[in-house]
């Protein structure tokens, strides 16, 4: 089936308007999600680091609890819904180019900083597994 003329810009149209519509709903959704993996990262180092003898927040700990913080801030701004000001001079391809440049900001910032966290916890953790064994002479 091949679409020519007013049918196929007709078609466009319509997709690119509900391919706008669905930004918001994705973005908020990943936001959503994104919280979820940031709170259960922070959680499952917490009561990994309860689990150790004395518990010790020490700078590796902190410095990942701040990055995961950061991403779960991150995330919750991602859920927080964005006005749109759309009127009849607004090109709804602009529209959603900037919706899309935006969501990929998010993913960027959201990722790094989750990542940085994770890192920064799983080397916390390691290392104290690593020198727990080892006796001074």
């Amino acid at each position: 089936m091949k679409l020519t003329g007013d049918a196929a810009g007709s078609l466009i149209l319509e997709w690119l308007k509900e391919d706008v519509k669905r930004v918001s709903s994705s973005r908020h959704e990943l936001g959503k999600f994104y919280f979820g993996v940031s709170t259960a990262s922070m959680g499952v180092i917490v009561t990994l680091k309860k689990l150790e003898a004395p518990l010790t927040i020490d700078w590796r700990t902190g410095a990942a609890l701040v990055f995961l913080s950061a991403s779960a801030v991150i995330a919750v701004v991602m859920i927080n819904p964005r006005k749109w000001d759309v009127g009849e001079d607004t090109d709804l391809f602009d529209e959603y180019n900037k919706q899309a440049r935006q969501i990929f900001q998010f993913i960027l910032g959201w990722v790094v900083t989750w990542g940085l966290g994770a890192a920064a916890g799983i080397y916390s953790l390691l290392h104290k597994v690593s020198g727990a064994g080892a006796t001074k002479p």
